[in-house]
């Protein structure tokens, strides 16, 4: 709650996308234990879905109201 007070957006990793499941299926974003060593290809495609996600979510946040999307 405290970040939606000072005006944070939450962007869900849109986990129903399939490389969300083969790297966990968690909710709230990926994530990887840092005890099993590096990331694997499916953790690290995951993230990289998420990022664009983001990226894209934040592009539409930043054009102005009326200007080409």
């Amino acid at each position: 709650n405290t970040m939606h007070h000072w005006g944070t957006i939450s962007v869900p990793p849109g986990y129903t996308d399939e490389a969300f499941s083969e790297a966990g299926g968690n909710p709230y974003g990926v994530c990887h234990p840092s005890g099993d060593g590096p990331p694997g290809d499916a953790a690290l495609e995951a993230a990289r879905r998420q990022g664009r996600r983001l990226a894209r979510i934040t592009a539409r946040l930043r054009t102005p109201v009326g200007a080409p999307a």
